[in-house]
């Protein structure tokens, strides 16, 4: 029970940590002028680890919406980020677009990201530890 009360505080922590991270890059707009800051790749990345965590499945349109970008545009990022093994389209279609995951290659590396990303904001042997408690909470085992 413990153990289990344990991944629903780190599943939870994560999504608030990338939610957090999201609305900053947002927000950078309301202080910067608007295409000054220009990362949909990353964008992509971090909206799509963000629905894994959360169990939701992210539709193009919806992708494209969260990313300030059309969806034609989303399409071709998608298509670049799916080139390096990053990202895959489902068959499962909604409305007239597919359904958009990360690969088991750019989950794992959003992982890898989040516990370095954590461990500099914790200090040192935090990387170890996230990246460990992640990965049990996605049911990967080191």
């Amino acid at each position: 029970m413990a153990e289990h009360m344990q991944r629903l505080f780190l599943a939870a922590e994560s999504e608030r940590l990338l939610a957090h991270i999201l609305e900053a890059r947002r927000l950078r707009t309301t202080v910067f002028a608007p295409g000054l800051f220009s990362d949909p790749a990353w964008d992509i990345l971090l909206n799509l680890y963000l629905g894994e965590l959360r169990h939701t499945e992210t539709a193009l349109d919806e992708l494209a919406g969260a990313i300030g970008l059309s969806p034609a545009a989303t399409d071709r990022w998608l298509d670049a980020l799916a080139a390096k093994g990053l990202t895959r389209k489902k068959a499962k279609l909604i409305g007239d677009g597919p359904l958009i995951e990360l690969s088991a290659t750019g989950a794992s590396a959003m992982r890898r990201w989040l516990g370095l990303w954590l461990s500099g904001q914790c200090g040192g042997d935090a990387e170890s530890r996230v990246t460990g408690l992640l990965d049990r909470l996605s049911g990967k085992d080191h």
